[in-house]
């Protein structure tokens, strides 16, 4: 038995085709024009006019809430509903959901200090959480965009006039940063996705973070402490390097405060995630707070440099360095001060 070849199956395959295309009906020969019948129809194709005319049913239920990896919550915003789109073939696509510090946490609770702002008459939350009252990612995207955030917000995004208001909607004791030397940094090749905007996405980036703490480039490796890695992105040569020794642990403040009965500021030490410890490593941010350019009750004609205090009151370098505490943190970055 003689088989066709190539050529001949290419030219069957195009025949059947060409008949195919000629008794379609003139669905196939004339475009559909989406954009005048239905705007959404995008995502709900059952309401283009030509498959209204047959009504089949649907191949899922449709649930106005259903059962997602976090709890039960709205169908448009489930993972399954976004990757029906971001499956690997667009922008900020499925590399969200693998890796260790991709994302923002979904799936977390509210820290007790942390409360979203309720808008609107029916004073709803800015930012909604799902119904387990975790964040999940409903809590930043909707898929059916108000007027308001229309108007005001990139597209699926609920809420952002580009300097960082949707982050600080949940994080507002981070505003300080606006109008400091960190919100003028210049921005560093392309964005890594597209929320990476505005003051907080000079340093942070929501989807495809390359380290801790949303950090949006790679931490800079030969560091004592990790939590110093961030800093030194931008700060590698000035000021002059100089760390704390990362064999030396201690307390974070509400530690020192359980212990001691004395109330400060709080100085906060990290652990290997660069993330505020009980117990950790003192390290940049210990001393400075990168969200805050002058200390409360700082001389306004003294500099800033994001330093955490104005006086030495519950001091942390104190608890070692006694009388010598308030010099080696304010020349901390001499060589001759550290020794």
């Amino acid at each position: 038995m003689n088989l066709p070849g190539i050529a001949n199956l290419r030219a069957i395959a195009l025949v059947l085709c060409g008949a195919l295309l000629a008794a379609s009906p003139a669905v196939a020969a004339k475009p559909l024009n989406v954009g005048k019948q239905f705007k959404c129809a995008t995502c709900h194709v059952n309401k283009l006019k030509e498959i209204k005319k047959n009504v089949q049913p649907t191949l899922v239920a449709v649930e106005s809430i259903t059962q997602g990896i976090h709890g039960e919550q709205e169908a448009a915003s489930t993972k399954r509903m976004c990757l029906s789109c971001h499956d690997g073939f667009v922008l900020d696509s499925r590399f969200v959901w693998t890796g260790e510090h991709m994302t923002h946490p979904v799936g977390v609770t509210l820290p007790p200090t942390m409360e979203i702002p309720l808008v609107g008459k029916k004073q709803k939350p800015a930012l909604p959480l799902n119904e387990d009252g975790e964040v999940y990612c409903g809590t930043c995207h909707m898929g059916h965009p108000g007027k308001e955030a229309a108007v005001s917000a990139p597209i699926f995004i609920r809420t952002s006039r580009g300097d960082g208001t949707l982050c600080s909607v949940c994080h507002d004791d981070k505003t300080g940063v606006a109008g400091s030397p960190h919100a003028r940094l210049k921005k560093t090749n392309q964005p890594q996705d597209f929320e990476s905007r505005g003051i907080c996405g000079r340093c942070h980036a929501p989807h495809k973070n390359k380290g801790p703490l949303l950090w949006k480039k790679t931490p800079k490796k030969g560091v004592n402490t990790p939590v110093n890695g961030l800093c030194r992105n931008c700060h590698g040569k000035s000021p002059k390097p100089g760390e704390h020794p990362s064999s030396v642990l201690a307390w974070s403040q509400p530690m020192r405060k359980a212990l001691t009965g004395k109330d400060a500021i709080e100085m906060p030490v990290f652990d290997d995630e660069a993330r505020h410890a009980s117990r950790g490593a003192i390290g940049c941010p210990t001393c400075h707070d990168p969200h805050k350019n002058r200390a409360d009750g700082l001389d306004p004609e003294v500099p800033g440099y994001f330093l955490r205090l104005a006086d030495t009151k519950g001091f942390l370098c104190a608890d070692c360095h006694k009388s010598s505490s308030f010099f080696r943190y304010k020349f901390f970055h001499s060589e001759k001060s550290r020794r």
